[in-house]
């Protein structure tokens, strides 16, 4: 999953086998620069982009698609604080009078 910019590490003696950063021909998600023997990582995709993939991925596999059952277990193992739940609570409000007035959100 990593694209390596300057000097192989794969012929340095000192430098164990299971520390040097693997390499895909897949997409790369993130790309090194080499600055002497140190390489520096750098996101190639945006991070929305990487969550929202993610996150679909999550409720698809773990919960057979249903976002509300995610919900629901992230509340059963870590109960929302009170600014939490009035921030929640918000966002609720702000979906329901966008449903009313017939604004859906794109996301």
């Amino acid at each position: 999953m990593f694209h390596t910019v300057g000097p192989s590490l794969s012929r340095s003696p000192t430098i164990p086998p299971h520390v040097e950063p693997k390499r895909s021909k897949s997409k790369n998600s993130s790309r090194a620069h080499s600055r002497s023997k140190a390489f520096v990582y750098h996101a190639t995709k945006p991070q929305e982009s990487t969550f929202t993939h993610l996150l679909r991925d999550l409720v698809h596999r773990v919960f057979q698609g249903d976002p509300v059952s995610l919900v629901a277990w992230l509340f059963e193992t870590r109960p929302p604080t009170g600014r939490e739940v009035q921030k929640l609570q918000a966002m609720l409000d702000e979906l329901r009078r966008q449903s009313r007035t017939g604004k859906e959100n794109p996301k």
